[in-house]
């Protein structure tokens, strides 16, 4: 797992690439990362099963790279309200989005994905992760 949680993180994302844990990386966590405005490129997280960018308030891109993520579960976006469209993701990938169905109104998202009516801490409580 990699928190970087309520960090003053940047959309500068070219040093994360160089952690060799990248790999094998299965949980980034961006929560409250309130300064960025996209993702990084996701080429070299093939691992990774949860992604959560929970209260990244200025989050508008996530990066079409995502679609690559096989064993990706988990997508986590409350509170990202700025946030226009989602990439297409494996159908097996669960979306924890707002109660606020304004949300999808203004996403454009493909079927494949489900989308999700709970908290992320009903994840905690059930263990994914």
């Amino acid at each position: 797992m990699l928190d970087l949680s309520r960090s003053n993180i940047e959309d500068d994302w070219d040093g994360l690439s160089q952690f060799q844990m990248t790999k094998n990386l299965k949980v980034l966590d961006l929560t409250g990362c309130t300064k960025i405005t996209r993702t990084p490129d996701f080429s070299d997280f093939m691992s990774l099963e949860v992604l959560i960018l929970s209260g990244c308030v200025k989050l508008i891109t996530i990066d079409s790279s995502i679609r690559k993520l096989e064993l990706l579960k988990t997508l986590n976006i409350e509170g990202c309200r700025y946030l226009r469209q989602v990439p297409t993701l494996h159908s097996s990938t669960q979306i924890v989005r707002d109660r606020d169905t304004g949300l999808i109104e203004r996403l454009r998202m493909r079927p494949q994905a489900t989308w999700g009516r709970f908290r992320a801490s009903s994840l905690r409580q059930d263990n994914h992760w």
